[in-house]
């Protein structure tokens, strides 16, 4: 995230708080929202009151409260639309005062690979994930969005040892400034 020194950090889809557990860690205030009021409970007891922890789904996202660094990981690709992905987009911006980063998001380009591959590896692949579709985006999507909000852009690839996810996603951050 260049050279900004990241003071606050809020993540869309928080689920138990793990993820910002490393950031509070280090100092930074943490906040998160998640529909699951189950796992927004396990991230109280892991976050403790002074952390901002909404349940809600990401569409809901308030944005009153602003913070450096907004992220989320592997969320997007459960949305049930492009116009969602959207409108969480332009929160995600209006709650950020530095960065927004969007980790493990399902390249478009390999939409067909990445079916196969499920297909073929996953016994009864088409009756167990039938109802839990995956959108797919184009860099183009999130180029249009930095472009509109005058946003520095740049992707990245996931290189996590073992991740059998890795060939099929890509991450996307961007900056103000």
């Amino acid at each position: 995230m260049g050279s900004h020194n990241l003071r606050s950090v809020f993540e869309v889809g928080c689920g138990s708080g793990a993820e910002l557990y490393l950031f509070q860690k280090d100092g930074i205030r943490t906040g998160g929202i998640d529909y699951s009021e189950h796992l927004l409970n396990i991230a109280r007891g892991v976050l403790g009151e002074h952390a901002e922890l909404v349940c809600g789904e990401a569409v809901n996202t308030p944005t009153e409260t602003k913070y450096d660094g907004i992220f989320s990981n592997s969320v997007f690709s459960y949305f049930p639309s492009y116009e969602y992905a959207e409108r969480v987009l332009e929160l995600m911006y209006m709650k950020s005062s530095y960065s927004i980063g969007i980790v493990d998001v399902h390249d478009i380009s390999k939409q067909e690979a990445f079916m196969k591959y499920r297909a073929d590896t996953v016994k009864d692949y088409g009756e167990k994930y039938k109802r839990l579709d995956k959108l797919f985006y184009s860099k183009e999507f999130f180029i249009k969005f930095a472009e509109e909000h005058r946003l520095n852009i740049r992707f990245s690839y996931s290189d996590v040892p073992g991740y059998w996810n890795n060939e099929f996603v890509f991450d996307v951050f961007m900056t103000r400034g």
